[in-house]
């Protein structure tokens, strides 16, 4: 069955996962914030920051790969709808 939406629009089921994605970004960067506060407040008290500054990197890491699938939700719909019009 073919997709009735029109070109460069977003499927109500692709537009559902990326309500649900923006959620989780949104917990991801509250978890970013989180550890680099801590990270701050170790550093601002003269305490080693090394293991809180490892969690903050995988943190923002976890928020970069979020924030690609994201754009590849958007963009991947985008391009498959020109690809049928070529």
């Amino acid at each position: 069955m073919a997709d009735a939406s029109a070109p460069g629009t977003v499927p109500a089921a692709r537009q559902e996962a990326l309500h649900e994605l923006d959620a989780v970004i949104e917990r991801a960067e509250c978890t970013r914030t989180r550890y680099l506060v801590h990270v701050e407040e170790l550093a601002a008290a003269g305490a080693d920051t090394s293991a809180a500054a490892a969690m903050l990197r995988q943190a923002e890491d976890r928020l970069v790969r979020l924030r690609e699938s994201r754009a590849v939700l958007v963009t991947g719909e985008l391009a498959r709808s020109g690809d049928q019009d070529g």
